[in-house]
């Protein structure tokens, strides 16, 4: 009995054709890494970063000094005023994040004229609530980017593999249009599809619940603005707001 030999041009065309995509997969990804390492990876003292962090620092000193030159009393006031210029050195120099050290500023800088003007101990109770609000939305930001970068590696890495499986697969050809992969499910609840503006695989699903979505928002409040030490901060301050707000305008 002969037995069938395997035609060996047919294996040498499909481990080629395999290598190719595989290598092309493999360059794919790399350029993705590459641009995204440049983009989004910078060094962490580049010449920019150092530009903003001067430009901020100096910005606080000229801050603290117009404010200890239009208000030199209370002590607990200059007190309050150096505290502050501290604050807002550490996120100059080291947040590296533009939005949270402009907003910075000018939340002390409208504060600390409502305090001249006024000289309510409430708007000194409310810069150091708002600096910490905003560094708090700032560590959300930064939590939910780290995040969705590692859930975006994930789907590129799984991804990959689904698009080579449906080339090998008979048919496979059928299943991938002019954007990439298009793979949808009995349900057609979830689609995994090639963008081609941003090069990268995204996961569309259906709108979620609202009810879904307000246990989502009430977890991030509970784990960034009440849970540990973060939750003793916020509540005490707020304890001390209301009493000021209580008493606001009355001589002391």
């Amino acid at each position: 009995v002969k037995s069938k030999d395997k035609d060996p041009e047919e294996g040498d065309l499909a481990s080629t054709n395999e290598m190719d995509f595989s290598d092309a997969c493999s360059l794919s990804l790399a350029v993705e890494t590459s641009q995204r390492t440049r983009s989004g990876f910078r060094t962490p003292w580049s010449r920019e970063r150092r530009r903003n962090t001067a430009l901020g620092c100096l910005s606080s000193c000229v801050v603290l000094t117009i404010r200890l030159l239009l208000d030199r009393e209370p002590t607990a006031y200059i007190i309050h005023s150096i505290v502050v210029f501290f604050d807002m050195i550490l996120i100059h120099m080291f947040t590296n994040c533009t939005w949270l050290s402009v907003t910075g500023e000018i939340t002390t800088v409208i504060l600390f004229l409502a305090f001249h003007f006024t000289t309510e101990t409430l708007f000194e109770l409310l810069e150091t609530t708002g600096l910490a609000i905003l560094c708090s939305f700032h560590l959300i930001r930064s939590r939910n980017k780290h995040k969705h970068r590692e859930e975006q590696l994930e789907m590129n890495i799984e991804n990959i593999r689904l698009h080579t499986l449906a080339m090998m697969t008979p048919g496979g050809n059928d299943r991938v249009d002019s954007t990439g992969l298009l793979l949808e499910n009995d349900e057609g609840m979830t689609s995994l599809r090639l963008d081609e503006t941003f090069r990268s695989w995204v996961i569309t699903e259906d709108p979620k619940s609202a009810a879904r979505y307000v246990k989502s928002f009430g977890k991030m409040f509970f784990e960034n603005f009440l849970d540990g030490s973060a939750g003793v901060m916020y509540t005490s301050f707020l304890g001390l707001i209301i009493d000021e707000l209580l008493v606001y305008g009355q001589p002391k």
